[in-house]
């Protein structure tokens, strides 16, 4: 394997690493928001905040994005592989790189359309209850794709170099 290929790999664990440590803090205020609205919506003496249900979206959406660059580098995503393992070993290996271009594809062509979308009116937007710009939640999204994007071109890379066999 030639250095350039060492090397991105590296970055892409060091990204990996990244990643983690984003999503434990943003899963943690999650549970956080949403022990908020629990505890006030079962006590009625309790005011629930206003905005709990929307900073609670916001926090799935972000940690759902982000965190979901740590499944595609593992490759571990739910399929339905029914017929591909009956194909025979050497099909399924062309067949498992094909998929994850064509993931690669549908990602890429998502976070372009969301970045011509958000662009135009995330800056505009405001949320209802937190009053934030709607760039900052919508910007989660397009980092998570590009995550994703460059951790798939990486699993890509791999499966091509050992002939297509999934995962490390």
């Amino acid at each position: 394997m030639s250095r350039f290929l060492r090397a991105y790999f590296k970055l892409l664990d060091a990204i990996n690493v990244l990643v983690k440590w984003i999503s434990v803090p943003l899963c943690g205020s999650l549970v956080v928001v949403i022990a908020i609205q629990v505890i006030t919506r079962s006590f009625s003496f309790i005011k629930t905040p206003p905005w709990t249900e929307e900073l609670a979206r916001y926090l799935m959406i972000a940690f759902a994005f982000i965190a979901a660059s740590n499944g595609i580098k593992n490759w571990n995503n739910i399929n339905v592989d029914f017929i591909a393992k009956r194909l025979p070993e050497k099909v399924q290996r062309y067949l498992n790189i094909v998929i994850q271009i064509a993931v690669l594809v549908l990602l890429i062509v998502v976070a372009c359309l969301a970045w011509q979308s958000f662009s135009k009116i995330g800056f505009r937007q405001r949320s209802s209850t937190m009053g934030i710009q709607m760039i900052l939640p919508q910007s989660t999204m397009i980092i998570g794709l590009i995550l994703m994007s460059i951790q798939l071109t990486g699993v890509i890379l791999k499966s091509i170099l050992r002939g297509g066999e999934e995962g490390d």
